[in-house]
């Protein structure tokens, strides 16, 4: 057969049908196999209030909205594991919260004690100048997690929270990571 008696028209269809099927493919494994899994199996956490599986970026993203939590560092770790389970390994999160101008500003008054503790190992002074700050802007409740991966603050006041997850990982700090495994307001 020689390269004159095939018709270029066939030949370009061909190659159009394969790729749609190809990305058609891919777009059904990802959205049955893979999204709708994860939606489901978190959507089962009381604490999720809304999600979005972001790949998109250069590196797949989970957006996790949590509602009105007791325990930030216990819902984002359920989140972290049952996400892995379901892609097989681990994926970066990032938490979006309901935050007010007030709870920006004791986050923002603390954060030094924060990053501080972090790089130090003075977790109690940085739970110590939380505490202070929350009780100088009347805060309804707050809490201060750590664990060997992050660190957790949730401030709460009336219908507003506050959820900051900040990775103990230097290097994941340095990356730029922080502003994946980090907060943003919904």
């Amino acid at each position: 057969m020689r390269l004159k008696d095939l018709r270029i028209s066939f030949i370009i269809i061909a190659i159009f049908v394969s790729l749609a099927l190809l990305l058609g493919g891919q777009f059904l494994y990802q959205k049955y196999y893979v999204e709708q899994p994860l939606f489901k199996i978190l959507h089962e956490t009381k604490a999720v209030k809304n999600l979005k599986y972001d790949q998109n970026q250069p590196q797949a993203v989970l957006q996790v909205e949590f509602g009105d939590v007791g325990n930030l560092k216990e819902s984002y770790t359920r989140v972290e594991e049952k996400a892995e389970q379901v892609l097989g390994h681990p994926v970066p999160i990032k938490v979006v919260d309901h935050r007010s101008q007030d709870l920006s500003q004791v986050f923002d008054n603390s954060q030094f004690a924060v990053y501080e503790a972090i790089m130090n190992g003075n977790f109690t002074v940085m739970a110590k100048t939380v505490a202070e700050q929350a009780g100088l802007a009347h805060l309804d409740r707050y809490a201060v997690y750590v664990d060997r991966n992050n660190v957790y603050i949730q401030l709460h006041k009336g219908n507003y929270y506050l959820y900051e997850v900040i990775s103990r990982d230097s290097e994941a700090r340095q990356n730029g990571n922080q502003a994946v495994v980090g907060s943003e307001q919904s």
